[in-house]
């Protein structure tokens, strides 16, 4: 008789996580909308990034409401230096300059409340690190046609500086583009070497790492070279300390191989260099005393020391920088070229010292859990490959190597570079060595669920007020820059004047009244032209009264419309805004010659020819007042 076996009952199946998977997509595409769009330069090429990361958050914010373990000291590291730059950029002077860091600090904080707190997962965050090899694959790649076939070209019809061969891929400047590929290239270097993932996918990301590699050299950034040395030297450093903890016998073989590796790597390096002047010629020029980066450090010192602790408020270099700039430096201080300088200048010691806190917390639980998982792998499962591990030896490497560039960059000021090194910060905050270790408070993911859902909402809703505007003043500069000047007067009618925040939108404006007065020559109809051009920037004016360029354009439309005592004291303002630039010399020595202060006009055209001024008002001013005083009549003695 055989005996009836009843079926073991089935396991209840295991929920799919969409809603994180979908989370994981969005970010991934916010990444890539932000890279695609030169790095998310201008507020209306970052809102459209934005929106896919506010999205991302809300869809991870219900995923789930357990909490993997964190650092508590770097998350909360974290938690007040961002709500410290919050806070200055609301209460910062210059409120349309500060819109971009209320912008970018959520976003960021957003993007490491994804990594630290909901997407955990080594699955989840392979993903993400397989979307940004592949991002970074093809920036390599058209940086090398930029370097090789097609110098400045750009995808979607943008357009760049000259930078000559070097490559930006799709971004706008090349030192942005290391800064990038950096984070990425480590990323993707420890995985290879150290994450468990199959063969197939091992040799993807090898070949995508080597891209970055490529993408590094034809940036033709001396910063970017320095900074990667940087990071390959950590990587190097942990590497055999992690072999010499697990395996001590193949420590010497892997010292030796590191050695050859480098040779090699040297010899490569620097015939590669041999065979290009272009990128000799940069390397060359690693140590230039003669740099304008120096400079723009000595304004953004003395900008600091009008405010030490609590700095001049966000955005605030463009309008100090300009006040404060050396005699040399004659193009336009937006940044200062050291993300640590600007940090103190804008954001004081309190935001230095934050900043501290948190590199100090990230980087130390970083390498304790590097150390840790590989010691607990070896112990358990007598091997040491984890993509857990090398998730965050990669974001370590990325580290050391932007902290490294940003002494010379500001790649904390470009989105596209910001959002992925926050998303490796949030990696680094991760316990996962901590098998036995304290759980993490519960009160805390709520609180990670607030500020998700908040932070997504505040960008929604940034994002609706500005993008509209925003993308009406874009479409306006590029038809100005077109000279299509009834172009940005038509497009400009989309938006209501009165609810227009944008100083921009008025400059656009007057730019096309006074370039439309031209034709005219010089007879009434051009002098009203000119007036409605003055009126406008007189709007723009009033919305951002410290811009120099914006009270400039003012005083000269004064000049032209013939409202020469409205125009003496906008220029005195300008003066006071930016004392040493040329052209701003040039238009005020101008003014001075039409009122018929001739001497003084002399000696401010030889002023603004001493600061290199070379246009033709520059070149011309001055002869026609030397002629107009030797055809006067010699004064009694």
């Amino acid at each position: 008789m055989k005996t009836a076996i009843s079926p073991s009952p089935k396991r209840p199946a295991t929920p799919v996580p969409w809603l994180a998977w979908f989370a994981v997509i969005l970010l991934a595409a916010g990444f890539a909308v932000v890279q695609a769009l030169i790095g998310g330069a201008r507020y209306v090429f970052l809102i459209p990034g934005l929106f896919f990361l506010a999205a991302a958050s809300a869809l991870a914010a219900l995923h789930s409401p357990t909490l993997r373990k964190i650092s508590l000291p770097a998350f909360a590291s974290t938690l007040v230096f961002a709500g410290y730059l919050i806070w200055r950029s609301v209460v910062s002077p210059h409120t349309y300059l500060a819109w971009f860091h209320l912008m970018l600090v959520p976003a960021c904080l957003l993007v490491y409340l994804l990594a630290a707190c909901k997407l955990t997962s080594p699955r989840y965050r392979l993903a993400v690190l397989g979307a940004l090899l592949a991002l970074g694959a093809i920036h390599s790649i058209i940086a090398l046609y930029q370097f090789v076939k097609e110098p400045n070209w750009m995808p979607f019809g943008f357009l760049r500086p000259d930078y000559g061969v070097r490559g930006s891929g799709m971004l706008v400047c090349p030192n942005h583009l290391a800064g990038l590929l950096e984070l990425c290239f480590f990323a993707g270097l420890t995985l290879v070497f150290w994450g468990r993932i199959r063969p197939a996918w091992r040799i993807l990301a090898a070949y995508a790492t080597a891209l970055c590699a490529v993408g590094i050299m034809v940036s033709i950034s001396r910063g970017g070279y320095l900074s990667t040395l940087c990071g390959l030297t950590v990587f190097a450093i942990i590497s055999l300390w992690v072999l010499f903890r697990t395996h001590p016998t193949r420590f010497v073989p892997a010292l030796l191989i590191a050695i050859a590796l480098f040779a090699a790597g040297t010899w490569l390096v620097r015939d590669t260099i041999a065979k290009s002047w272009q990128i000799e010629e940069r390397v060359d020029q690693l140590i230039n005393m003669e740099n304008m980066r120096f400079l723009l450090w000595d304004s953004a010192r003395e900008q600091a020391a009008t405010s030490p602790v609590l700095g001049t408020g966000a955005g605030s270099f463009l309008v100090e920088g300009r006040r404060l700039r050396d005699t040399r430096v004659q193009h336009d201080p937006i940044h200062v070229h050291n993300d640590y300088l600007h940090l103190l200048a804008e954001f004081g010691w309190i935001g230095m010292v934050l900043w501290g806190l948190c590199w100090i917390t990230h980087t130390w639980n970083g390498t304790r859990q590097i150390l840790a998982v590989a010691r607990e792998r070896m112990l358990s499962k007598g091997r040491v490959l984890s993509s857990s591990m090398a998730l965050q030896f990669g974001a370590l490497c990325g580290l050391a190597a932007i902290t490294a560039h940003s002494v010379v960059d500001f790649n904390m000021h470009v989105p596209a570079v910001a959002l992925v090194m926050c998303w490796q910060l949030g990696i680094l905050a991760s316990r996962e060595g901590d098998g036995n270790g304290r759980s993490t408070p519960r009160a805390m993911n709520w609180l990670a669920v607030l500020l998700l859902l908040g932070g997504a909402g505040w960008l929604t809703y940034a994002g609706i007020k500005l993008y509209p505007q925003e993308r009406v003043v874009e479409e306006m500069r590029v038809q100005l820059r077109e000279k299509n000047y009834d172009a940005v007067l038509k497009i400009s009618t989309r938006l209501d004047r009165e609810t227009v925040t944008n100083p921009y939108y008025f400059k656009y404006r007057g730019d096309a009244f006074v370039h439309e007065a031209e034709v005219f020559g010089d007879g009434a109809l051009r002098r009203s032209f000119t007036a409605q051009g003055a009126a406008e920037y007189s709007r723009a004016v009033a919305l951002f009264p410290d811009d120099s360029f914006l009270v400039m354009a003012l005083g000269s439309a004064l000049d032209y419309s013939s409202q020469h005592n409205a125009a003496a004291k906008v220029w005195a303002k300008g003066l006071e805004l930016d004392p040493n630039l040329a052209i701003m010399r040039t238009h005020y020595a101008f003014h001075l010659h039409l009122t018929g202060q001739l001497v003084a006009a002399q000696a401010e055209y030889q002023r603004a020819g001493e600061l290199g001024a070379n246009s033709e008002m520059a070149r011309t001013g001055p002869r026609l007042i030397k002629e107009h005083l030797d055809s006067l009549p010699p004064t009694l003695p």
